[in-house]
C-alpha cells in the first residue's frame, strides 16, 4: 500500500512547521546517509513527527477533495474490477467528516448519499486514533479492519536504518526503512496495530516532512 495523497496535501502548509526546531533539515542534509544513525536518526524522526502533527492541525482549517481508487483481485492475481470514489473531507471538532459525492464517476442519488454517510460516520467513530481503515463495504463497520501505521511511532516502536538518498520532484529525500521492534515497551492498544507493518519512508531533507511512505 502506498500512502501519498494525505501527506502530499499537507505539504502545502509545511512552510510553518520548522519554527523552533533545534536541528534543521539542512544540518541533516549535510551528513552522509551512512553516518546518520542512532540518536541523530531518532532525532530526525521525532522532528518529522512533530512537523506532521503541526501540519495536521493546520490542515484541519481546510476542506479537501480526495479521489480514492481501489483495485480488486482474485486469489490467482487476476484483476476483477476497479472502483473509484470522490470524497469531500472537512474537520468538525477535530474529527474528520467524510462525505462521498461520487462513485465510479457518477454522483450518488439521495438515498445512496444517506446510506453512505451513515456508514462513513460509523467508520469515523470506530476509527478514532487509527491511521487506516480497510472498509468492508458490505459488512457492519465493526467488522472492518482498523490500524495505526508505522508513521505514528517510528522513533519509539521501530528499528530504523537509512537506505540512501533519492530525488523526488527535484528535491533531496532521505530514504529510511523501518521494521517493528521485537519487544517494544509501553505500547498502547492502537500503537500495537502498527507493529503489524513495516515501512519505507521518503523524508524531504529541507523541511523534514514525509514526501512518500509505503507500508
Amino acid at each position: 500500500m502506498s500512502c501519498q495523497g494525505r501527506i502530499g496535501s499537507l505539504l502545502l502548509f509545511s512552510v510553518v512547521t520548522c519554527c523552533g526546531l533545534t536541528i534543521s533539515g539542512a544540518a541533516f542534509a549535510q551528513k552522509e546517509a551512512a553516518a546518520l544513525s542512532g540518536e541523530e536518526l531518532i532525532s530526525l524522526l521525532q522532528h518529522m513527527h512533530a512537523n506532521i502533527k503541526a501540519n495536521d492541525k493546520l490542515a484541519q482549517q481546510y476542506a479537501c477533495d480526495d479521489l480514492v481508487q481501489e483495485s480488486y483481485f482474485n486469489k490467482k492475481g487476476k484483476k476483477l474490477r476497479d472502483d473509484s470514489e470522490k470524497v469531500e473531507t472537512l474537520f468538525v471538532d477535530g474529527l474528520p467528516y467524510h462525505h462521498i459525492v461520487e462513485e465510479n464517476g457518477k454522483p450518488l442519488n439521495d438515498r445512496k448519499l444517506v446510506s453512505e454517510q451513515k456508514h462513513q460516520d460509523a467508520l469515523s467513530e470506530l476509527g478514532k486514533g487509527f491511521d487506516f481503515a480497510f472498509d468492508i463495504r458490505a459488512a457492519d463497520p465493526r467488522n472492518s479492519f482498523y490500524s495505526a501505521l508505522p508513521i505514528c511511532c517510528l522513533a519509539t516502536l521501530f528499528e530504523n536504518r537509512v537506505l540512501g538518498h533519492e530525488q523526488i520532484n527535484g528535491r533531496d529525500n532521505l530514504v529510511i526503512e523501518s521494521v517493528p521492534k521485537v519487544n517494544p515497551d509501553a505500547v498502547t492498544s492502537v500503537e500495537r496495530t502498527a507493529l503489524d507493518w513495516k515501512e519505507t519512508t521518503w523524508i524531504d531533507v529541507d523541511d523534514l516532512m514525509p514526501t512518500r511512505y509505503e507500508v
